[in-house]
């Protein structure tokens, strides 16, 4: 008898000869001596990061959503999944759940302080555009601190008129108000 989970399991694992526990099989079935072997680890650069962060709506269902919708009560659960990936790996580098009305600024900080190793730079949406985010990145690393790329809102205005107190966001909108949203986006790249 053939069980329905063993194409699955060697699919998944003996090809790769990645050890399972099941008892009685052997890791790597179908390999022949002198063949090729998979490896599933993925190649790791050594060096700053750029930390790209963002979040996206994840909305819940299950039996009470299910309910809901038959009886006609409707009842949306939602939640917000913040992500920080490593753009040059395309890997989640850092992650948090929260309530679906969470400020996606007021967790950036816990997304830096997830992220291993040095961020050369912190690039976000708008939604991103607060001090705070900018003081978080500067925190995490001081030497050399990370670049924060965050367009700031049309309506966002500089903490401070003195050039040389200026934050680094001052500056963002300083030059977004002298070259324009276009000018801006292209000297951030």
């Amino acid at each position: 008898m053939r069980e329905p989970w063993l194409s699955s399991q060697n699919l998944l694992f003996g090809h790769a000869c990645v050890p399972h526990s099941q008892p009685g099989r052997t890791t790597c079935p179908g390999v022949v001596a002198g063949s090729p072997i998979v490896s599933l680890a993925l190649p790791r650069h050594d060096g700053p990061v750029h930390l790209v962060l963002d979040s996206t709506g994840l909305q819940l269902f299950g039996q009470g959503e299910w309910d809901a919708e038959k009886h006609g009560r409707t009842r949306r659960h939602w939640r917000k999944l913040h992500l920080a990936v490593d753009a040059g790996m395309s890997e989640i580098a850092a992650h948090m759940l929260t309530d679906g009305n969470a400020d996606d600024a007021v967790q950036a900080p816990v997304l830096l302080r997830q992220a291993e190793g040095s961020i050369a730079s912190v690039i976000a949406d708008g939604a991103y555009d607060s001090e705070p985010v900018y003081q978080a990145a500067a925190a995490r690393q001081h030497d050399p601190p990370p670049d924060v790329v965050v367009p700031p809102r049309a309506s966002a205005v500089p903490s401070t008129n003195d050039p040389n107190a200026q934050s680094p966001r001052d500056r963002h909108i300083r030059f977004m108000a002298e070259k324009g949203r276009i000018g801006w986006q292209k000297a951030t790249g």
